[in-house]
């Protein structure tokens, strides 16, 4: 009697761990579940089920002993999908596969173009806090950089995954980490290779990236720029007053005369070289066309409307185009 009372126990068993293994979740629309730190496998089980994600807490306990993850369960937020395989579900907590989302980052964009889109679409709630984040320069202080009041031009453009968990400062940080995974130490090199310093370089580039989307476009900019400051001839970018107009938090969408003679050091109308930092954050082609520009005799651009621009190497031929795809517009 014995023999048979273990072999009935044995099939049981087999028919209980092989229910387990075809349990789904019963939700019928993608959640979120939090698992608290230091949660035990016991109330996590009892939550799924009160919470109607899965039939039988005990089940789930005992998939997650078989699968080696009954004392692993990670803290964190979880994305958990209709008709989910359990054991998938245990897999995804015992490896910490948290719910994250994009967060798709422009080229060109500036702190407040990047703030303003963290709030709209959710990843934080105040773009105070990310203006503030972005003020840790301790950040690239490995890279040489000094007297920056902000990250500007080091929040490098590129599609992140961000946890639910993740705050202002650990999106900066994660930006950061991405920009010097991105420039490398031969890129650095590169960069500093004409004259300017690495600030200077990354500073050149954020304006190029805003003169121009045409990315065979950008070494010829790049090109011009070089030339101007080579002569002492004064950048006059655009970019520059809009950037001032942001910082001031009045920018509306429009240049003005008076902003051409704001005596901010940013004004690359009156002033000569450089301004003292970048004025976004530049992407991998613009960066590249700053350390390897094109050789060229160009001296100014005009923007044909199309997105395209005619490069003069005169001031009379600048002017001719000027009033061909500007004053007859």
């Amino acid at each position: 009697m014995k023999r048979v009372y273990a072999s009935f126990l044995l099939v049981g068993l087999v028919f209980f761990v092989l229910g387990c293994a075809r349990d789904v979740t019963l939700n019928t629309e993608p959640l979120l579940f939090e698992v608290q730190k230091g949660e035990s496998l016991n109330r996590i089980a009892n939550r799924l089920s009160q919470h109607r994600i899965i039939r039988d807490p005990v089940r789930f306990k005992v998939r997650a002993k078989i699968q080696g993850y009954d004392k692993k369960l990670q803290a964190g937020t979880y994305q958990i999908l209709p008709g989910e395989s359990i054991d998938d579900l245990i897999k995804k907590m015992g490896t910490g596969q948290v719910y994250a989302r994009k967060m798709t980052i422009l080229e060109g964009w500036n702190i407040y173009d990047i703030a303003a889109y963290l709030v709209r679409e959710k990843f934080i709630t105040s773009e105070t806090d990310f203006l503030e984040a972005c003020k840790r320069v301790d950040l690239v202080a490995d890279l040489g950089v000094k007297g920056v009041k902000n990250l500007e031009g080091f929040l490098f453009p590129e599609t992140y995954s961000v946890s639910l968990d993740m705050t202002a400062h650990d999106i900066v940080k994660m930006m950061v980490n991405q920009f010097k995974r991105v420039v490398t130490p031969e890129m650095r090199e590169a960069l500093t290779s004409h004259g300017l310093s690495f600030l200077q370089a990354v500073t050149l580039a954020s304006i190029v990236e805003k003169e121009t989307s045409v990315e065979y476009e950008k070494p010829i900019v790049a090109g011009v720029f070089y030339n101007r400051l080579r002569i002492r001839m004064k950048l006059q970018t655009d970019p520059t007053l809009i950037y001032i107009r942001q910082m001031e938090g009045t920018w509306d969408g429009n240049i003005r005369k008076r902003d051409f003679t704001n005596t901010s050091p940013y004004n690359t109308y009156i002033y000569y070289g450089l301004p003292p930092g970048p004025i976004a954050n530049p992407g991998k082609t613009a960066l590249l066309a700053v350390a390897y520009p094109a050789q060229t005799e160009y001296l100014y651009f005009v923007s044909k409307n199309d997105g395209t621009h005619y490069f003069s190497s005169t001031l009379q031929e600048h002017n001719q185009a000027v009033q061909r795809y500007q004053m007859r517009r």
